[in-house]
């Protein structure tokens, strides 16, 4: 299972994500979705979770009137339900 930590830096989130065998990646997006976590921990500027391993975790920009953002999702939301979502947060 995938243990992810995440950071607020300015107007993006730094996330780390440590795979199978200690392996990490590193990203820089604009905003986090999760379906589905455990152990999640959350604080003012960061936090950090666990994802199942059936759950896929990926980085998907999302293009909202002109506005290009990069979407760090795990779990399985289609293009127009992450567009919602982010509009929903943007107001």
């Amino acid at each position: 299972m995938p243990y992810i930590r995440f950071i607020k830096t300015d107007k993006k989130y730094r996330v780390y994500v440590t795979g199978k065998g200690g392996e990490r990646r590193v990203y820089l997006v604009d905003d986090l979705v999760f379906d589905e976590a455990y152990e999640m921990t959350l604080g003012r500027t960061g936090g950090s979770l666990i994802v199942p391993d059936i759950i896929e975790c990926k980085v998907v920009e999302v293009a909202l009137r002109g506005i290009k953002e990069k979407v760090f999702v795990c779990g399985r939301k289609t293009i127009n339900e992450l567009r919602r979502i982010i509009r929903i947060r943007r107001v």
